[in-house]
């Protein structure tokens, strides 16, 4: 492909068209049950992970267990912001692409069909980390060295902001390995341009005209940078905020291949107020917007049904953030009579009355992922949660009676943290009322953009990522109490496993079938019931296929 006029072939990024472009979404989740560290913890049947997706082919197939396996196709879930990239080009400049929702063993074929055929290939990095970044564009170049690469999102954006931090003496070199290395130092990238802003898509569309024209516009365009082969490094420019708009797509529009593609996202707000110690969504997105609700109500009618509900994913950081506008939203949920059921985040600040849970239930919500992160006072408080021990037991109570799965998201290690610590967490996931109630532990990394990381002193703590220490604890100890937290709890405590999905069913049903396989996962394990079933294996595995649907 010729360079731009004017620019040594060694220098720039190549020149391109934007018809024929290619969206990726997402990364592979790599099979992956937990983020950092902890083992994968889930019932086995001839060396097959026993997710929901397999046990039901494996009944279906006369439990013949290589058959099951090979039907469990994993596409992973629609990817919202490539729809609203793919739907924003094709409605303010007529351009046609194709998306790639995520990048999983099962897509390469029609990734490289696309990557073939496509100019430009864009891709959205707010779900990935710099590994998959650098193998899905090296892949790319491999399969079409011609074609430009343009990246941006969130992992864009912080390695930005971790680059601001360490030229200023704020951070620590070595932090330079929690974000993309190419942005931040000279090395080999097979990315060509990178849009660095908390939004972007503005920028985006213009960077995309100047590649259109053949001009050059791009060597100086605010929140462009391209990388310089020569010198192995990205040029920079200066970043200026753009203005956050409402994410609003046509879920009608797009297609609808995989039926288990019935979670859909949709975004009500952006941004988190609070500054929990361990967690960098404050500096990444430092104001709160909320879309307006007719927006989002448009984009929900949208959303097709699926056996008589349209089933959502609201993928905000906490969707229910200051009590008058959540009353607002659910309400509005309610009174369009949508046949919603709907997932999210949120915080155990977020429901404790009695009204707020009834209108959660009533407006259809089916799961809840809680930041409970500890049951102990003294961890609370370090983290900066703005929530007590009492609030932690009080959401339980209020949601499992309304018949709302849970799951309980820990986070193991942050500094206090201590065995007797973690067993008081434990002994409140016990205490947990009986219903579809499932668990997350998480060890702590120590994110560059956390208020931690600037918390050194005060902790006594040395370390990135997940390799650190403090006064009370160091991450070979997190990790391994993360790993003994479900042989802990109660067996109808059960994980939440990735190849699940975020498929829900009849409760009642639900919660026997998990129940029973993590009895199955203790015994194969052997691990301690506590207390013991007395069903045998047998009685065990007729409960999970009797209840599995």
């Amino acid at each position: 492909m010729a360079q731009p006029a004017g620019a040594p072939a060694e220098n720039a990024p190549q020149q391109a068209s934007p018809c024929g472009i290619v969206i990726i979404g997402g990364p592979s989740d790599g099979g992956q049950d937990t983020i950092g560290g902890p083992a994968k913890q889930i019932l086995t049947v001839d060396g097959y992970d026993a997710s929901v997706t397999f046990l039901r082919e494996y009944f279906t197939n006369g439990r013949n267990a290589a058959a099951a396996n090979l039907k469990c196709v994993s596409r992973g879930y629609p990817s919202l912001a490539a729809v609203y990239l793919k739907q924003k080009l094709i409605r303010e400049r007529g351009l046609e692409s194709h998306i790639i929702h995520q990048y999983v063993p099962d897509t390469i074929p029609e990734f490289e069909q696309y990557v073939r055929s496509c100019k430009i290939m864009l891709l959205s990095t707010s779900m990935m980390f710099g590994p998959f970044v650098d193998r899905v564009c090296e892949h790319a170049k491999r399969i079409n060295p011609a074609i430009t690469i343009i990246a941006g999102g969130l992992l864009i954006y912080k390695s930005y902001l971790i680059k601001k931090l360490i030229e200023t003496g704020k951070l620590p070199d070595r932090l330079y390995a929690l974000a993309w290395h190419p942005m931040l130092k000279p090395r080999k990238a097979d990315v060509d341009f990178v849009v660095v802003n908390r939004n972007g898509e503005f920028t985006l569309l213009k960077l995309l005209d100047s590649l259109a024209k053949g001009m050059e516009e791009w060597r100086t365009m605010d929140n462009v940078y391209w990388y310089n082969a020569e010198t192995t490094s990205f040029v920079t420019n200066p970043v200026v905020e753009e203005t956050i708009s409402d994410v609003e797509v046509d879920w009608s529009q797009e297609p609808f291949p995989h039926p288990e593609w019935y979670l859909f996202p949709v975004r009500s707000g952006q941004g988190c107020p609070y500054r929990c110690g361990f967690c960098d969504h404050y500096v990444v997105e430092p104001s709160m917007y909320q879309c307006s609700i007719d927006s989002v109500i448009r984009t929900l009618r949208t959303v097709p049904l699926v056996n008589g509900y349209r089933h959502v994913w609201f993928t905000n950081d906490n969707i229910l953030l200051g009590r008058t506008q959540s009353k607002k939203l659910l309400q509005a949920l309610i009174d369009a009579d949508l046949h919603l059921k709907w997932n999210s985040f949120i915080r155990v600040d977020a429901i404790q009355d009695e009204d707020v849970a009834d209108l959660v239930a009533a407006s259809g919500c089916e799961r809840l992922n809680i930041g409970v992160e500890s049951a102990d006072a003294t961890i609370l408080n370090n983290i900066d949660k703005h929530c007590t021990p009492e609030m932690v037991h009080r959401i339980f109570q209020l949601l499992i009676p309304r018949g709302i799965a849970v799951v309980v998201l820990l986070l193991i290690g942050f500094p206090g943290e201590t065995m007797e610590s973690f067993h008081r967490t434990i002994e409140m996931v016990n205490a947990i009322p009986e219903g579809v109630v499932q668990l997350k532990a998480f060890p702590l990394g120590v994110l560059a953009l956390a208020p931690i990381s600037q918390q050194r002193a005060k902790w006594n703590l040395v370390g990135v990522g997940l390799d650190w220490k403090h006064s009370t604890m160091d991450s070979i100890t997190a990790i391994k109490l993360c790993n003994d937290a479900l042989d802990l709890v109660r067996p109808s405590v059960t994980q939440l496993h990735v190849h699940d999905g975020e498929c829900t069913w009849d409760h009642t049903k639900m919660a026997k079938f998990l129940t029973a396989r993590n009895i199955l996962r203790m015994r194969q394990k052997g691990a301690h019931e506590n207390p013991p079933d007395p069903r045998t294996d047998a009685e065990l595995w007729c409960c999970i296929e009797e209840n599995i649907n």
